[in-house]
């Protein structure tokens, strides 16, 4: 890289992250790319803590925590005391502000879910009257629909913290995602991975992004050769469709996109609140149209009666 270049751009950018050890290991694992990218560069990153305080009303807290602490990353920046932020996409709201823009899609790591237990090794080995944690609806419709025996119960907390908490016996068993786990190196944790036609994952799950100001042109020229393609156009499609049914992560809408060989394949799935009830969709079409995949497939759910089901969620 010439010295023009270097004369035309800061040499330190601070990217900010979470202070948990998993979102610190997502600025790690980028700050590293990046610095083997632009060795004359300095990125520093800084960790914040994004609870929410205690006596916030318990229903605000359930429908707001993830948007909160995007938007306490986005705060940093807005007072330019940080340039970008790293998330797991399945954590971005649908809908950013203006302001922003993911400028990166990292390469997706495996998007699906794990079961983890101490005493067994599958859903279906737990006794009737085990408890499970989780405290994604998505997850908790799929037990209840194919375990309906298993008592659920909500588990807060980051991945060790919930870990703790079923190593001190307060649950039988989690249902968490494997790609915070292959990145924290806690692979020996899982006793199954859990096949996607059983439970398939929610938008970008599995996906890191970058956000910054939509004005940073300096960033996204040097972010750029981050960017994975394929998994750009998947999670235009995944979002795509969430932004069609107003989905966020209260209304359970599930999603997966793939591509092979330019053709785009992606599978959706929806259920009532009790289980009861879930319709699937699944389409194909070429990967370099992502949106109008989406349009088609939200065509079909529509089809099967998608409206009636968001209803119960409001």
């Amino acid at each position: 890289m010439n010295k023009f270049f270097y004369k035309n751009f800061p040499i330190k950018y601070t990217i900010v992250t979470r202070n948990s050890s998993l979102a610190i290991f997502q600025a790690k694992y980028i700050k590293k790319k990046l610095h083997k990218l632009y060795p004359f560069f300095k990125f520093i990153i800084k960790s914040i803590n994004t609870k929410i305080k205690k006596n916030i009303n318990k229903n605000f807290l359930k429908i707001n925590r993830k948007k909160n602490f995007v938007k306490k990353l986005e705060k940093l920046i807005i007072k330019k005391k940080a340039d970008l932020a790293i998330h797991c996409l399945k954590d971005v709201p649908i809908n950013l502000s203006s302001f922003f823009k993911i400028s990166v899609f990292l390469k997706r790591e495996d998007p699906r879910d794990v079961f983890i237990s101490n005493f067994y090794n599958s859903l279906n080995d737990l006794p009737n009257g085990s408890i499970i944690g989780t405290n994604s609806i998505r997850r908790q419709i799929l037990i209840m629909k194919n375990f309906p025996k298993l008592i659920i119960k909500p588990i807060t907390g980051n991945i060790e913290t919930r870990l703790k908490k079923l190593d001190n016996k307060e649950y039988d068993a989690l249902i968490l995602a494997l790609a915070g786990l292959k990145r924290l190196k806690l692979f020996k944790r899982i006793k199954k991975i859990i096949k996607i036609k059983y439970f398939l994952p929610c938008p970008g799950q599995g996906t890191l992004v970058i956000e910054i100001l939509k004005n940073r042109k300096d960033l996204d020229f040097i972010l750029s050769p981050l960017n994975h393609k394929n998994s750009n156009l998947n999670s235009i499609a995944e979002r795509t469709l969430s932004r069609i049914f107003f989905s966020n992560c209260q209304i359970p809408l599930s999603s997966l996109a793939i591509i092979k060989n330019n053709l785009m394949k992606i599978k959706a799935m929806i259920g009532t609140p009790n289980g009861k009830y879930i319709i699937n969709a699944k389409i194909n079409g070429s990967a370099i149209f992502p949106k109008k995949i989406s349009k088609k497939i939200a065509f079909l759910l529509k089809k099967k009666g998608i409206k009636n089901i968001l209803n119960l969620y409001k």
